[in-house]
């Protein structure tokens, strides 16, 4: 899976993806998805590298 973010793209693996939408509205208001890494590092690598690449606050993102 590719995600653009602002200061690049992030890749990832999934095993999981859901379209969601309401029963009002026939377009997908929503995407969850679910990361599969092969190790707890591994996750906290890939959640660093979103933060610095949609431009989040690291400091907030480390709590």
């Amino acid at each position: 899976m590719s995600i653009a973010a602002p200061h690049g793209t992030i890749e990832a693996r999934t095993d999981r993806i859901r379209f969601n939408s309401v029963p009002t509205r026939q377009d997908i208001s929503e995407v969850t998805y679910f990361p599969a890494t092969g190790s707890r590092d591994e996750f906290f690598a890939w959640i660093r590298e979103g933060v610095e690449k949609y431009g989040v606050d690291g400091e907030s993102a480390e709590r």
